[in-house]
């Protein structure tokens, strides 16, 4: 049975900023592993939200020992024990900018995972359960997007245009 540990539950769905509204085209949403200690493969989905808009096109990993997708359930083998942060998936919607705000795009966990959670395995070839969810990032996000609090945290919520005075004059 995968032991529970907080410290591989380290997925995370970027860009920071997702956003459909440029019109139709394709984008691409990144799955992470973040600030691992040692992991050597992931279970776990990434699964177009409701909310969105999208049609899936496909997706590509660095890693080409993968068994099933990010749509249906998805396990990554990564060659070697691994550390730091480093792509898993990119994948790729074709969009109409037609998602509504605050539509929440999760990593969760793969269906056929034993745990019901997150999967990680580690350096030793140990199954650990990560949390129930991984990382949270907003599509169309605005103010008023709510971020819950917790140990799974969503990306920033909004952002603003500024100049390079503005950014130096924070630090002043």
């Amino acid at each position: 049975r995968p032991k529970r540990t907080a410290s591989y539950p380290s997925l995370q769905v970027g860009p920071c900023e997702i956003t459909d509204r440029g019109g139709s085209g394709i984008i691409s949403v990144v799955v992470l592993h973040v600030n691992t200690t040692g992991s050597t493969g992931s279970q776990f989905l990434a699964p177009r939200p409701n909310c969105a808009v999208w049609t899936y096109v496909g997706e590509t990993s660095p890693f080409p020992v993968r068994i099933g997708d990010s749509q249906s359930g998805i396990s990554i083998g990564y060659e070697r024990c691994r550390t730091g942060t480093f792509l898993l998936l990119t994948i790729n919607f074709f969009v109409q900018g037609l998602t509504p705000e605050c539509c929440y795009y999760e990593v969760l966990p793969d269906p056929y995972a034993p745990s019901g959670m997150i999967e990680i395995v580690d350096c030793n070839y140990q199954v650990h359960a990560g949390y129930q969810y991984g990382g949270i990032d907003i599509i169309n996000s605005n103010t008023s997007c709510v971020c819950e609090p917790g140990p799974i945290t969503c990306f920033p919520v909004a952002t603003k245009a500024s100049t390079w005075g503005g950014i130096k004059n924070l630090y002043q």
